[in-house]
């Protein structure tokens, strides 16, 4: 296969996900996974190879010169919610309301010149769940600044 190539990269990643308003114009609710928004950086470089190439292989399909390596850093708030948003009662009979906020980082290998490309991801994330992780405070803002029913 062809060499692989040992440049210096850097990408970054930013995302927001909402499983109401806009992006469901028919069913504008909360429920279950109601969003999320966060943030990645990743990046290839030749201390990342030094590290990641002595990583075991099981079948040999990453050999150090064939495979591309990479890692990072990731951060993100999901929020999680009954469908029933603006019942002030607790709701026994569906999903309780769930905040997560978390950092991690994550290593990655990649062999794209084997006969059947192969992928490797390895992440380690740290979080606070509860009214710690700020998503309670985070859903309430949206709601009031788009005029969307108060989460109760």
């Amino acid at each position: 296969g062809t060499p692989k190539t040992t440049d210096n990269a850097i990408g970054t990643r930013l995302y927001w996900e909402n499983d109401g308003g806009w992006a469901k114009p028919v069913d504008r609710t909360d429920r279950h996974y109601t969003a999320g928004v966060g943030a990645s950086m990743e990046w290839q470089a030749p201390f990342v190879d030094a590290l990641l190439s002595k990583v075991p292989t099981i079948g040999g399909e990453f050999a150090p010169e064939q495979t591309d390596y990479a890692m990072g850093i990731v951060g993100s708030l999901m929020i999680f919610t009954p469908q029933d948003i603006a019942e002030s009662a607790p709701i026994t009979t569906d999903r309780p309301y769930a905040g997560w906020t978390y950092g991690g980082v994550f290593f990655q290998r990649a062999n794209r010149f084997a006969k059947v490309p192969v992928y490797e991801s390895l992440e380690v994330d740290l979080g606070i769940l509860g009214p710690s992780s700020l998503a309670e405070n985070a859903q309430e803002m949206i709601h009031h600044y788009y005029g969307y029913t108060f989460p109760e």
